[in-house]
């Protein structure tokens, strides 16, 4: 249904026209055929059925009238007039049975009228008559009545049937003629239908063919041919601003343009640059008018707008370089299309945070402008012909450069190298004129030994670029399927380390702190990580993770909780045993830390001096005030700190008499090379003689062998940790420990 209204007009009308003939031959010939069945029934009634019942009819009287002469002769005797009359009667009525006879309609029944005939054929025609003679006569009589009493019986069954006949044919002819007229209405609706479909239409495009002669935009009409004929003041008017002097010369040239020289087809929309404008032609088929409507639109300034659109899309709006999208184009294009080994390369800008701080967003903006100028430079210095190097900016201070070309290590180096060099000379701020120094952070990767895709080379090179930064920055480092492995490793533990609470994969481990008669007199908190397919997970690598995302706070509160509860089961036990806990600096100055010891003390009620912190000097000098502060708060409540890895960090002795420390815990780099190092065997004195003075405790971390051990007793140290007197173990083992030996507090 959809098809046919979607056609012409015209195709519509001779659609329902070709019906229309179909359903009338088709209803005239089943009338013409009913016609046929009726004449034949009524000629066979007027030629055959009434005939035959007319003579039945009459032989039927003469039949009465021989039994009303049988009567009278065997009433009155036979006279000869009598004679006469049953002589005629019987002839007559043989006449009649033989003209009955040659009908062939009813076999049976003409096969007894056949013998009633051949009787009455033999009867005695004698001028006498005897009685047997007349009752023979009777009986054949009789015996006609009968057979036609069922000649009369088959003819009104006749008559019954035509009768049924004719109204049969009656009704299917009155029932095909009102299908007709049904059928002639619906076509006469549906003509009316699309009538007004057809002057809707019509109105509507008697609307539209007057709206291109007040369009603004340009429109012009030709027909199949390609001829013009018709265009609009708007197309004049472009004609003339590109240079024509009518609208059929800049139609041969569009034509020209669009390549239809044979013919045109419809579209939605063609873009051209045609006389240095940029039109949209769209081509509209017209099939009932036999024309074709082309509309154009000048969209230059579109283009141009969509075209620095397109250019901001894909560049920096500070520095004008290629951005990320841009730069990930460009390296699929090399690698896709070229084929080309390519070197990929992040620089960072190393601490630029000073400038901003100095000079402010606005000033920091022109110094990068003036740092990415130099980098710019110096790139298309090193650049060939055959192996261009392109620039792109990121974000902030991270660049990205890519270098075409099948590159050795070598070459990146000395190319990271001239680089560098670059920065050599100081980048002058506009506004102030202040000089500012800069080092890059380079990190480099190449498709040979990455992934052969824009984003494993982008990684590969950044996460070279961090390690750079995290080595301390003005340096340059590669990329290598190690350190790829070590990435991916370093990504899983992170994930995996989200989950290792609720997954029960942590541990406490405990190892013992001696007293100078080698019994144990506390012990150390040192968590383990079970990774459940990578086996244990060594602290000095996930607790770096935890501390950089932010998990050591939930971490570290679980392993408060869990070393107070051992050390109330110890008390319980009869063992009065401080413990040491590492506590990480961005945990002590969360604001609910101090609220979160407090709580764990009192639900715990362990005595809190039995409670010892360990911090180390290195990270506690990254939020002094604030780690301050919190101490004091908890050294209050009456726990102990220490510090940890003392000797290493960059504090000055100052902060040990500002701080409330306790402990000083002697950093096994020292331990180690006692008593055979002279020079660590003095600061090791002082740094006893030190916390002597200070009124600190003093533990040794590191202690594996016995000449160690001895010096450290015999200097005066009061604590000792290390392998020699027991590695960190489990609760099940210390408890074992505990078992053998006293413990003195």
């Amino acid at each position: 249904m959809q098809w046919i209204f979607a056609r012409p007009l015209k195709w519509r009308l001779a659609l329902l026209f070709a019906v229309m003939m179909v359903a009338g031959a088709v209803i005239s010939w089943r009338l013409s055929d009913m016609g046929m069945r009726l004449v034949d029934a009524s000629t066979n009634l007027v030629q055959n059925k009434i005939p035959e019942l007319s003579k039945t009819h009459r032989l039927r009287y003469q039949i009465l009238v021989l039994k009303g002469l049988l009567v009278d002769a065997e009433r009155a005797g036979i006279s000869s007039g009598l004679h006469q009359q049953l002589e005629s009667t019987v002839r007559q009525s043989t006449q009649l049975l033989a003209e009955l006879q040659q009908q062939r309609h009813r076999p049976a029944l003409f096969q007894e009228l056949q013998l009633v005939l051949l009787q009455l054929q033999q009867w005695p025609a004698s001028s006498s008559p005897r009685a047997e003679s007349l009752s023979q006569l009777a009986e054949i009589s009789e015996l006609l009545l009968s057979v036609l009493d069922g000649i009369d019986s088959g003819l009104m069954s006749d008559a019954g049937d035509y009768q049924q006949m004719v109204h049969t044919v009656t009704e299917g002819a009155m029932r095909l003629v009102v299908q007709f007229l049904l059928l002639l209405w619906l076509a006469i609706a549906l003509i009316v239908f699309l009538s007004l479909i057809f002057l809707r239409e019509h109105r509507r495009r008697q609307r539209l063919s007057m709206f291109p002669e007040h369009n603004p935009e340009p429109a012009l009409a030709c027909d199949y041919q390609l001829t013009l004929k018709y265009s609009n003041p708007a197309c004049a008017r472009l004609a003339a601003e590109l240079g024509f002097d009518c609208s059929q010369l800049m139609f041969g040239k569009l034509l020209e343009a669009l390549n239809y020289t044979d013919g045109l087809e419809a579209m939605k929309e063609h873009r051209l640059t045609f006389c240095g404008r940029t039109l949209a032609v769209t081509v509209v088929m017209l099939d009932e008018l036999d024309r074709v409507h082309m509309h154009i639109k000048d969209v230059s300034e579109a283009q141009r707008v969509q075209e620095l659109m397109e250019h901001r899309s894909n560049h920096d709006f500070l520095t004008g370089l290629p951005n990320r999208r841009r730069f990930e184009y460009d390296i699929d294009y090399w690698l896709t299309h070229q084929n080309c080994e390519l070197v990929v390369g992040m620089l960072h800008l190393d601490r630029f945070q000073r400038v901003t701080s100095a000079v402010g967003f606005g000033g920091g903006d022109g110094v990068l402008i003036r740092a990415t100028e130099i980098l710019s430079n110096q790139l298309q210095k090193l650049a060939l012909p055959d192996q261009p190097i392109a620039l792109y900016r990121f974000e902030s201070t991270r660049f990205a450069m890519l270098w075409v070309g099948n590159h050795r290590p070598e070459a990146v180096s000395r190319l990271a190298a001239k680089v560098k060099a670059a920065f050599r000379q100081p980048v002058v701020c506009g506004r102030s004129e202040r000089q500012f120094f800069f080092s890059l952070s380079q990190g480099f990767s190449s498709s040979k030994n990455s992934s052969r895709d824009a984003g494993s080379l982008i990684r590969d090179a950044d996460c070279a670029a961090g390690r750079a930064v995290g080595e301390g920055g003005d340096r340059v480092c590669f990329h290598s399927e190690l350190q790829s492995q070590k990435e991916q490793r370093k990504l899983r533990l992170e994930q995996d380390l989200r989950y290792a609470l609720e997954r029960n994969e942590l541990q406490v481990y405990y190892q013992q702190q001696c007293c100078e008669s080698e019994f144990i007199s506390a012990a150390e908190a040192l968590l383990r990580w079970q990774h459940p397919d990578l086996g244990m997970i060594p602290p000095d690598e996930f607790i770096e993770l935890a501390e950089q995302s932010g998990q050591i706070i939930e971490i570290g509160e679980w392993v408060l909780q869990q070393a107070c509860e051992q050390v109330k089961s110890w008390n319980r036990e009869g063992r009065r045993m401080g413990v040491a806990i590492n506590v990480s600096v961005k945990q002590l100055v969360v604001p609910q830390f101090v609220d979160s010891v407090k709580e764990v003390l009192a639900l715990t009620k362990v005595d809190p001096s039995l409670i010892e912190f360990e911090l180390t000097e290195s990270m506690l000098m990254e939020n002094l005030e604030a780690g301050k502060q919190a101490m004091l708060k908890i050294k209050a409540m009456g726990v102990r700190f220490a510090i940890d890895d003392f000797g290493t960090g960059h504090s000055s002795l100052a902060y040990l008499s500002q701080l409330p420390f306790d402990v000083l815990k002697i950093d096994h780099s020292f331990v180690k090379q006692l008593p055979r190092d002279p020079h660590y065997c003095k600061v090791t004195k002082a740094i006893l003689s030190l916390a002597k003075n200070l009124g600190l405790t003093v533990v040794a971390e590191g202690v594996e062998q016995q000449e160690q051990m001895r010096w450290l007793r015999r200097h005066g140290c009061d604590l000792m940790q290390g392998y020699l007197l027991g590695k960190p173990v489990s609760v099940p083992e210390f408890r074992k420990l505990l078992a053998l030996q006293p413990v003195v507090h």
